[in-house]
């Protein structure tokens, strides 16, 4: 009687870990935070056929207010609604972009010789990111996959992880913005 709910449990979650839910449910996380905004950007724009430009900035005001506070929500009432929608995405795809910590370590990389590049799980190619060590930080761009060791939030390439003063230790904690 007990072996039953017992290998289902045991089932379930060897193939929650063998599907890699949570790495896909981090991507997943990632790339909706950044298609709030211009959800937003339309959900306001259909509102204010409703129910007028006025009505919807008054809500937003007040929705506002106690993430931003008084001041900045005062200003959001005086504001057109074209420069409200710009300036809500804007404030939501920056609050999206919080800093991760955790391990780093250097590998061989992609890319042009001495460039400082790096490999990241889901942030998008291209994209640049600081990378802070111990009063050192450096910019560099995302242009590979990984790292695929637990624990570990970003791989530098050798130019990057020399400009980090981090050959000698290989592996280092570091934030990642």
């Amino acid at each position: 009687m007990i072996s039953f709910p017992w290998r289902l449990i045991k089932n379930t979650v060897s193939s929650f870990f063998d599907d890699r839910a949570p790495r896909l449910g981090a991507a997943l996380a990632f790339y909706t935070t950044f298609s709030v905004a211009p959800l937003l950007v339309i959900s306001v724009a259909v509102a204010s056929l409703f129910f007028g430009a006025d009505a919807v900035q008054g809500q937003l005001k007040h929705d506002l207010l106690d993430l931003v506070g008084e001041d900045i929500a005062g200003g959001i009432q005086t504001m057109n609604l074209s420069r409200l929608l710009l300036a809500i995405s804007a404030l939501l795809t920056v609050s999206a972009a919080q800093a991760e910590t955790g391990l780093a370590s250097y590998y061989g990389g992609r890319g042009h010789r001495g460039e400082m590049t790096c490999a990241h799980r889901t942030r998008p190619f291209g994209s640049m990111v600081t990378v802070s060590r111990a009063g050192h930080s450096i910019r560099c761009r995302i242009n590979d996959r990984g790292p695929f060791v637990r624990g570990r939030v970003i791989d530098v390439s050798i130019s990057a992880a020399r400009a980090l003063g981090m050959m000698r230790s290989g592996v280092v904690r570091v934030s990642v913005e």
